[in-house]
């Protein structure tokens, strides 16, 4: 699993993204979408400024999503899933 410290944001908010190609361009599309500002040029790394904790965690969780292993989320998930008041208050029922 990717360690979102192999990414760290620079005081000013940059950090540059040096996954697969292939994540490389998933993420540059995702952060698009989200209007996160980047940069991403052919055979350069990925440049995303972060600009608050709000897109920090966006990039975080698209690129845990891109880099981890099926087993890997899914076994994220299921603590989740362990730690939710949902859940508790929907097996009262």
């Amino acid at each position: 699993m990717m360690n979102f410290s192999d990414h760290p944001v620079q005081p000013d908010g940059i950090t540059e993204c040096t996954t697969a190609t292939v994540h490389k361009w998933e993420i540059y599309e995702r952060l698009q979408m989200l209007e996160i500002p980047c940069q991403c040029d052919a055979h350069r790394p990925l440049t995303v400024y972060v600009s608050n904790a709000y897109q920090g965690l966006q990039y975080w969780s698209i690129v845990r999503r891109l880099s981890s292993s099926r087993s890997e989320l899914l076994k994220y998930i299921e603590s989740c899933w362990q730690l939710s008041p949902y859940r508790e208050h929907n097996l009262d029922n």
